[in-house]
């Protein structure tokens, strides 16, 4: 009777124990599944900060391209065979496409997944 009573205890023990290690293995796949998100979102910050940052780049130049127009504009009619309007209107033009370009292109930093 005492064998039984002491392979059922060991058996009960044993049986724990493999919880206890199943339990810990899970815990283990949690722990680093945090630590990949934890890593993910701070890849994720980056690249919202890198796309902000090019993003307001772009409309500092648009802003200045039309400011720039705007002044090229408002001296054309005023001036005799001047070169300084036609200056602005093109450097103004030029400045405003770029910062575009720059607010297009600040949006290749969100796909980004590393």
């Amino acid at each position: 009777m005492k064998t039984i009573i002491i392979i059922i205890a060991a058996i009960v023990t044993m049986s724990c124990h493999a919880q206890t290690l199943e339990q810990s293995k899970s815990f283990d796949s949690l722990r680093n599944e945090m630590k990949n998100l934890n890593m993910n979102f701070e890849s994720l910050k980056m690249n919202l900060n890198l796309c902000h940052e090019e993003f307001s780049t772009g409309t500092e130049m648009i802003i200045l391209g039309i400011i720039g127009t705007a002044a090229g504009t408002a001296l054309y009619g005023h001036t005799d065979t001047n070169i300084i309007p036609y200056l602005l209107m093109g450097c103004g033009g030029v400045l405003g496409l770029t910062g575009t370009i720059f607010h297009i292109d600040s949006h290749k930093y969100i796909g980004r997944a590393e």
